[in-house]
């Protein structure tokens, strides 16, 4: 049952981060076309940030924890719209 719990947690976490960055990708274009401020799409970017430093947290405290590989290829791509609109997050 713990088992259980815990892959449903990562599930649930993975479809977050998902999400988020679906939303990020569509704020930014938002920002990109003058529509928001950058404090938002900043906001936004930290959520997705914190939700991926709880993610590497658990996983550094998991033992099934997912390849480190992988890890580092998730955060490139959580560092992108940052690098891409210069955010000072």
């Amino acid at each position: 049952m713990k088992q259980l719990r815990s892959l449903k947690k990562w599930v649930s976490d993975y479809n977050e981060a998902q999400q988020l960055t679906e939303d990020l990708e569509v704020l930014l274009e938002f920002y990109k076309a003058g529509e928001i401020e950058e404090a938002e799409l900043a906001s936004n970017h930290n959520k997705l940030l914190d939700l991926f430093e709880e993610i590497e947290f658990r996983n550094m405290l998991s033992e099934e924890g997912i390849p480190l590989a992988q890890s580092f290829k998730l955060r490139q791509v959580l560092e992108v719209p940052k690098v891409v609109i210069g955010l000072k997050c």
